[in-house]
């Protein structure tokens, strides 16, 4: 049973204990949860279409002051127009409620119990048919409910009465609709990429595919809420809950401009919540500008129904030339226009179908737009879709191309769109373009149908805001160039003629903040013409919700959590960042654990984020252009990552600020300024570094200089492992670097803090290691094998006999080889060595070699004696 419903039964249990009147009320609570679950959840189970019918019912339920409209709504679900976009897995619960069915069954018996409970009131109610629907429980629940709670006084003997009936009612609907019987979860989408699901249901098995690590691509976006499986998951957008399913509500009325009422059946709460989604009226919406024409017309040398380009479009040369030449040739089967919201994608995808009409490579161009929101000068615009799905779009393909087939029985239109992608139904191949492609039903799932079918020479093109689907070739629409800005700037200020009023400082500015980005530098320069003076651009887009909106929120909403956070946290610090900065950061100790590069990826893929590559270190750096910025800072301001984000942001400072410019020097000051705020702070508080430690790791993962940095933070906090951690960042620095120049002083550090650890085989194995690098002078050799000396003299170590050959013995031989460079006491450390190892012959060699260079050399002279070396030997070559 689900949990709301077995919910609300333990609390009628606990009614019934307390009174039959007290019974009754929980059971009419029961009744009215029961009509609300069974509406929200059909209306989950439409599909999307171009007469918004799910949008329309919702539209009326969030409206809807009595179980009389919520009955009306289903009833169109049904019976009426939206019934027609019912997925083909919810056709189960439509037959249940809508067969007339006979005595015996389920929706029959439940219909007489609460059938009984009204001639209770009115004993010469009229009578109804042998055979009847099961919705006509529903109706019979609302008429109930207005005798009983909304007009009338209950006695509690009428009570007594009235809760047998409507109990075994209740639960005649509860235990054997359909939709009852499905499996229900509410998801949460972690940071991680991985979804926590709350079972509502006795069983939630069908989403299990949620719960690992490799979530099929459409199920990625899922948002937080309640779903039930019909098919796939669908979201119940009207009934909403918490990953602990604490409670549960449902709309209530009592709707106003900024938000409706909603109310738990269970705890007698209620709640408001915000009306902006449903704000929009519900009549037919005109058609988008860029519509496709009703026919297939004679466009230059082909047939097309593609709409004229925009009026006042600017060339862009680079991108005009990409994406004309990707059409025409005889490799990319599926091409991409990939960019944000209003930056141009439609009107440079119209700009070059209208350019190709000219060649003889295709014989048709079939434009079909998903678009419903048209971005105009005085602000976005809703407006009706023409395709929003598979089927919408076979149908109108089949429409334009008219074939004769489409007259007889069992015509296939997705069928014919199948093979028409594979081989033209013409004698010339055929162009399709899909515009706005993010707005359809299932992107990813039409996609997967696109790209099966199509063949060359056929060839489709795709505008889009994200990109989640790989075969395709890809053109990336960015902002404008300077040359493109200026020439728009004074298109559009003629038209506005306030050419006059824009200096040049100004178009710069209007420039610069924009990012290049043409329609807000439309609507910038609407601004300057409405006020009739120069205006604060940065001022005028932080006031434009809608447009940013527009824009932005769609987009916004399918991001997965990871994003979120980090696009938010760039947002707060508006700032040019380096990636690697922005990866260590999220990797805060307080932060959910979370795929940080993913993200960022995700961020660029949708262009919420830009990234240059610095030309000093090939390191990439990020920026967030000032629309989606301001839009970012919204949006931060009533989500519940504010705290997180601000912490992020914090840490983020400690790299200092930084501008697009910056991309010429690279990234290692910006991370050296941060291990030196890390050291700042561990200087007063040394507990400091354990927090700030998974990033400098991460960091020093791509920034090898950071080990070296690490190790020094350790080493100066004062913490008495500090020297043990330094050793530990020290090699890692060297396995690092290996032997390059900066070796030599990190293996002296290395063997410096091992004599203060008193770590002694440490210590001798740096010193060799130092000594074998090709930088290494005699000087550091001979203080190596004085040292080794001193370390074995003095018995502090013990060291296996070879271990102790092997390491004496690279000495010597490092000696041997630059012994030409030696003075007489290296060649004393040297034989003291060759002694220890039981090398006399060798020993006597250096001695001699020793007093050949300084006959007075007290050492060599002791150890003369000591080996009896002779004085006329000591001459001798």
């Amino acid at each position: 049973m689900l949990v709301p419903i077995q919910r609300m039964w333990d609390r009628a249990e606990i009614a019934r204990q307390d009174s039959d009147m007290a019974l009754f009320f929980h059971l009419m609570y029961a009744a009215e949860q029961l009509i609300k679950l069974a509406c929200t959840g059909l209306i989950a189970a439409l599909c999307d279409d171009v007469d918004r019918h799910k949008y329309r019912l919702s539209h009326r339920l969030v409206r809807a002051d009595g179980l009389g409209e919520w009955y009306a709504v289903l009833d169109d679900i049904l019976n009426g127009p939206a019934s027609h976009c019912l997925l083909l897995e919810a056709k189960t619960e439509q037959r249940e409620l809508t067969q007339r069915c006979s005595a015996g069954e389920w929706q029959h018996e439940a219909v007489v119990q609460i059938d009984a409970c009204l001639r209770l009131f009115n004993p010469q109610r009229e009578g109804f048919p042998f055979k009847l629907e099961g919705k006509r429980w529903f109706l019979h629940l609302t008429e109930l409910r207005n005798r009983t709670r909304a007009h009338g006084a209950t006695s509690p003997t009428l009570c007594s009465q009235l809760c047998p009936p409507l109990e075994r009612s209740i639960r005649l609907i509860s235990d054997n609709f359909s939709l009852f019987k499905r499996e229900y979860a509410y998801l949460h989408k972690n940071l991680s990429g991985k979804y926590r699901v709350t079972k509502l249901s006795d069983t939630n098995s069908q989403f299990d595919v949620l719960k690992g690590s490799k979530v099929p691509q459409d199920l990625r976006s899922l948002k937080d809420g309640v779903y039930v499986h019909i098919g796939s998951p669908c979201q119940i957008d009207l009934l909403e809950s918490d990953a602990d399913a604490t409670d549960f509500f449902f709309p209530n009325g009592a709707f106003t401009d900024s938000k409706y009422e909603l109310i738990s059946y269970l705890t007698d709460s209620t709640r408001t919540t915000d009306s902006a989604p449903y704000l929009v009226p519900t009549t037919a919406l005109p058609r988008s500008e860029t519509h496709g024409l009703g026919q297939l017309e004679t466009q230059g040398r082909v047939f097309g129904n593609v709409p004229p380009t925009s009026a006042g479009y600017v060339n862009r040369t680079s991108l005009e030339r990409d994406l004309r030449e990707a059409l025409l040739d005889d490799r990319h089967p599926v091409v991409t226009l990939v960019g944000r919201g209003g930056i141009g994608k439609t009107a440079l995808a119209l700009s070059v179908l209208h350019e190709i009409e000219s060649s003889e490579r295709f014989g048709a161009t079939v434009w079909l737009s998903a678009r419903d929101v048209d971005l105009l000068p005085e602000g976005p615009k809703l407006v009706s879709a023409d395709v929003l799905s598979l089927k919408d779009m076979a149908k109108e393909f089949v429409r334009l191309m008219g074939p004769q087939e489409a007259k007889g029985k069992g015509f296939d239109a997705v069928a014919y769109l199948g093979g028409a992608l594979a081989k033209s139904p013409i004698e010339s191949p055929l162009l399709f373009a899909f515009d706005n492609f993010e707005t359809v039903r299932g992107p990813g799932e039409l996609y997967a149908f696109l790209d099966t079918h199509i063949r060359l020479p056929n060839k489709i093109l795709i505008t889009t805001r994200s990109r989640d689907f790989k075969a395709d070739f890809p053109v990336d629409v960015t902002g404008m160039n300077e040359d493109e800005s200026e020439q728009l700037i004074s298109v559009v200020a003629g038209n506005l003629e306030i050419n006059n009023v824009l200096t040049p400082e100004y178009r710069g500015e209007l420039i610069r903040d924009s990012d290049g980005h043409p329609y807000i530098i439309k609507i910038l320069l609407g601004e300057v013409a409405q006020a009739k003076k120069l205006v604060k651009v940065k001022r005028i887009v932080a006031s434009k919700d809608k447009i940013l909106d527009a824009l932005f929120d769609r987009t916004y909403t399918s991001l997965s959590p990871a994003a979120k956070q980090v696009f938010l946290t760039m947002c707060n610090w508006r700032s040019t960042i380096p990636r690697l900065a922005v990866e260590a950061v999220m990797l805060r100790p307080a932060n959910e654990r979370m795929d940080a590069e993913g993200a960022i990826e995700e961020l660029i893929r949708t262009s919420f984020v830009e990234e240059v590559i610095a030309s000093d270190d090939n390191e990439s750096l990020l920026s967030v252009p000032l629309a989606a910025s301001e839009f970012g800072r919204r949006k931060l301001r009533a989500s519940p990552v504010i705290t997180a984000v601000q912490a992020n942001t914090a840490l983020l400072l400690n790299f200092g600020a930084g501008q697009k410019a910056d991309a010429t020097v690279g990234i290692a000051w910006r991370i050296e300024r941060f291990f030196r705020s890390v050291a700042e702070k561990a200087a007063r508080d040394a507990s400091s570094i354990e927090t700030h430690l998974p990033m400098m790791e991460f960091l020093a993962q791509r920034y090898a200089r950071g080990w070296m940095l690490l190790a020094r933070i350790y080493e100066e906090s004062g913490l008495e492992d500090g020297p043990e951690k330094a050793k530990v960042y020290w090699r890692r620095y060297l396995e690092d670097i290996g032997a390059s120049g900066d070796a030599l002083f990190a293996w002296s550090e290395v063997a410096r803090l091992c004599r203060i650890t008193k770590d002694w085989i440490g210590e001798i194995h740096a010193i060799v290691e130092l000594c074998s690098l090709d930088g290494a002078t005699i000087q550091d050799v001979s203080d190596g094998l004085n040292r080794w000396n001193s370390v074995f003299k003095q018995q502090v170590l013990y060291m296996a006999g070879d271990e102790r050959q092997i390491l004496g013995g690279r000495l010597l031989h490092l000696f041997n080889q630059n012994s030409g460079a030696a003075n007489a006491t290296d060649c004393s450390r040297a034989a003291w060595v060759s002694l220890a190892l039981h090398e006399t012959d060798q020993a006597k060699e250096f001695v001699r070699m020793g007093l050949r260079r300084d006959p007075e050399n007290e050492y060599c002279r002791k150890l003369a004696e000591r080996l009896q070396i002779q004085d006329e030997s000591l001459l001798s070559e």
